[in-house]
């Protein structure tokens, strides 16, 4: 009688293919049918300095308002700050003027979070709702007398691939001295 040989049950084993994690637009933390909501529209768009990080990580180029032109430069890794100057559009009244900016969700689809959303005239940081939005957009006192002027509609985004650092986080520091 011929003898059977044993095949090891590892080979036999077959691994499961790998289930593919949630998708970042599906677990997004960034709620960006909010500035839909607010009506806004980017009109200038600039890649800006992010406060704690040396000033050579920006080049301050203008760029075309296009979700398209943001990821790029994101991808060039210029550190995903943005100075961006929006306008209130009024909602769609001719077909050929839509109302929504549809880079925001293109950003939504590529999975963009928005680290921090910070007020330019009154260096106050957002909370992404269309009323906060709405507020910042009127004359407020600012960081210096005529900012209001100097800084009308801009908004700092820091915009990244990652998830947003939760609010008093402290797992980084250590208070044990």
């Amino acid at each position: 009688m011929p003898i059977k040989e044993s095949v090891p049950s590892a080979a036999a084993a077959v691994a499961e293919p790998e289930t593919p994690s949630k998708t970042r637009a599906a677990s997004q933390y960034t709620k960006w049918d909010v500035f839909d909501k607010a009506g806004l529209r980017p009109t200038i768009i600039r890649c800006d300095v992010l406060p704690g990080h040396p000033a050579d990580e920006s080049c301050k180029t203008n760029l075309i308002p296009g979700a398209s032109a943001m990821l790029r430069h994101m991808d060039m890794e210029h550190g995903g700050g943005f100075l961006i100057t929006v306008k209130e559009v009024a909602p769609q009244t001719k077909k050929s003027e839509p109302s929504a900016w549809p880079g925001w969700s293109e950003l939504r689809t590529a999975g963009a979070e928005i680290q921090f959303l910070r007020c330019e005239v009154c260096d106050a940081l957002l909370n992404q709702s269309v009323r906060e939005l709405r507020t910042h957009l009127k004359p407020h006192r600012g960081k210096f007398r005529g900012a209001y002027q100097a800084f009308k509609n801009m908004f700092l985004f820091n915009i990244q691939f990652t998830p947003p650092a939760a609010v008093g986080d402290d797992a980084d520091e250590s208070w044990d001295a």
